[in-house]
């Protein structure tokens, strides 16, 4: 792992030729968040009706709210990639920050609660998740802070300033009881502060701590430590995994290598929850097969690798890490919701970016993409 994020390192080190800008890699990064956007469409028109039908009496409406939070996100996308310089959130960067960690008190103190956890605030029109915010706060954030600090990042204050950052944010998420967010954030955390030029005896060791850490937070809740179990009993016994992740598997087996075709998927017939969230990609595998599974794995890491040639491209120091953790946070979310869907992580739910449903998820990704397409334009208003 040391040695990858090394060549990354290294590769966005070097020095930028004037004739290589970012203009070829902005169209790029626009075709593959249309083509993940378009998909996404597709699976929901596919998979919510039944659901929609029994929780509103309309089979259309969460297809409906689906194009709205597409289009909003598209407004959001034009004014962070066209109007809004990138180099403006380096002099927002506190500000950001303080009204992030706002939020999360916020939601903590009179959030709506759903199936044990407290992430949303009721805004009527929309149920805002704070955390999501948050991602995209501590990206702005560390960027800033690196991009200043740069000479100074092995000097301990700075090590110090940079874990304050982080755990403000990783302490409130875990209130509400949301391990993978904070495990996603620390990941991206840990990620820029060894591109940043971390002493590497200082890396393993906070990753040392980082993992004392998350460990203890699964032992403080009885059904982190239950769902950790069943998660190391399934390699024995298939039968002992959760019930989502039995019903994912079996989503996947029968779709084959090509898949049942579009709309012919039997587990959107209410056998699998989530499946219009954190379970979506069950639902590819099975109506696309290994095929369409293995073309979203691509289509991020194509995104994943755009993002780091636009990171090595820019250069401002600001913009060269938010590129990277921005590319980071969707390349290592989109893992999580992959890996936990076929079982090789322990259950959690979480999005798959652009294509889950869910409003507050695709208007902050949609916000993102803007921010780091900007940074491919070099800016420009």
């Amino acid at each position: 792992m040391a040695k990858i994020f090394t060549s990354i390192k290294n590769y966005i080190d070097q020095p930028v030729k004037k004739n290589r800008s970012g203009k070829q890699y902005h169209i790029l990064l626009l075709i593959i968040l249309i083509s993940l956007v378009l998909i996404g469409i597709h699976f929901i028109i596919s998979v919510t009706p039944v659901m929609a039908q029994m929780r509103f009496s309309n089979e259309y409406m969460f297809i409906i709210r689906h194009f709205l939070y597409v289009a909003i996100g598209t407004c959001l996308f034009f004014i962070t990639g066209f109007k809004i310089d990138y180099r403006k959130y380096q002099k927002w960067s506190k500000k950001i920050y303080i009204v992030a960690l706002i939020l999360l008190v916020v939601v903590i103190l009179v959030g709506q609660a759903r199936k044990g956890a407290t992430r949303w605030i009721n805004l009527g029109f929309i149920t805002f998740q704070p955390s999501e915010f948050a991602k995209m706060a501590l990206a702005i954030v560390m960027s800033d802070f690196l991009a200043r600090k740069q000479r100074m990042i092995n000097l301990w204050e700075n090590d110090i300033k940079a874990i304050v950052y982080l755990a403000g944010f990783v302490g409130l998420i875990i209130m509400q009881k949301d391990f993978g967010t904070s495990f996603l954030m620390a990941s991206v955390w840990l990620a820029m502060m060894f591109i940043a030029g971390v002493e590497q005896k200082r890396f393993w060791v906070t990753l040392g701590c980082m993992f004392c850490v998350f460990s203890g937070f699964i032992l403080m809740q009885q059904y982190r430590i239950k769902r950790f179990l069943d998660y190391i009993n399934s390699f024995f016994d298939i039968s002992l995994a959760q019930y989502n992740i039995k019903h994912a598997l079996i989503a996947f087996g029968s779709g084959g290598c090509f898949g049942k075709g579009p709309g012919q998927s039997e587990m959107k017939l209410l056998h699998l929850p989530e499946m219009h969230t954190d379970f979506i990609f069950a639902i590819i595998g099975e109506e696309y097969g290994f095929m369409g599974a293995v073309f979203i794995i691509c289509l991020f890491i194509c995104f994943l690798s755009v993002g780091i040639f636009i990171s090595r491209n820019c250069e401002n120091d600001f913009g060269k890490y938010l590129a990277f953790s921005i590319s980071l946070l969707f390349a290592i979310q989109a893992l999580i919701n992959m890996a936990t869907t076929t079982g090789v992580f322990p259950a959690k739910g979480m999005p798959l970016p652009f294509i889950s449903y869910g409003g507050t998820s695709m208007l902050i990704s949609m916000t993102m993409a803007g921010v780091l397409f900007n940074i491919a334009r070099g800016g420009k208003r």
